[in-house]
């Protein structure tokens, strides 16, 4: 029966906990980026919730707005991290944590919804220091490459 997890399985994602902004760039155009990591639901949950806002401008002449809401778990069935991102566009993803050091952290769709069959999706953050990561959100088509989507450069907000 599950229980509250052990503060040890956090440990991975601990530095994310916060409220973040910064910048992206990448097939959308230029954008800002908010975003917050919080334990919720007896600490059993990391909730993040983000807004990236893309002005006007040649790649992208009507701007837009993107907002996710996520959830990230610990299957200890499995024993590994698991990520549920819901997307304003209608995607559902979901990620598992792939493999982690201090350094980096990969996350890889096990499953999208809203996408043809076969497609993958996956996410990596390099990470500078506590207040400072790099997230990389790349696709791939089925029998194809890993093409990058967006780049994020996000700081703690009041570091």
């Amino acid at each position: 029966m599950a229980g509250k997890p052990d503060i040890e399985v956090w440990e991975p994602l601990r530095f994310l906990l916060g409220s973040w902004s910064g910048t992206c760039s990448g097939k959308p155009g230029n954008g800002r980026v908010e975003r917050t990591y919080a334990l919720v639901l007896n600490e059993q949950f990391i909730q993040v919730s983000g807004r990236s806002t893309f002005e006007p401008q040649e790649k992208n002449p009507d701007g837009e707005v993107h907002e996710e809401l996520g959830f990230w778990s610990y299957d200890q069935i499995r024993g590994v991290h698991v990520y549920r991102e819901f997307l304003a566009e209608g995607f559902v993803n979901r990620y598992v944590l792939e493999s982690h050091d201090a350094a980096k952290l990969v996350l890889v769709t096990e499953a999208i919804e809203n996408l043809p069959p076969d497609w993958q999706a996956r996410t990596t953050f390099e990470i500078h220091g506590n207040d400072h990561f790099v997230e990389t959100f790349e696709l791939r088509k089925p029998d194809g490459d890993w093409d990058c989507y967006i780049t994020t450069e996000l700081r703690r907000a009041g570091a």
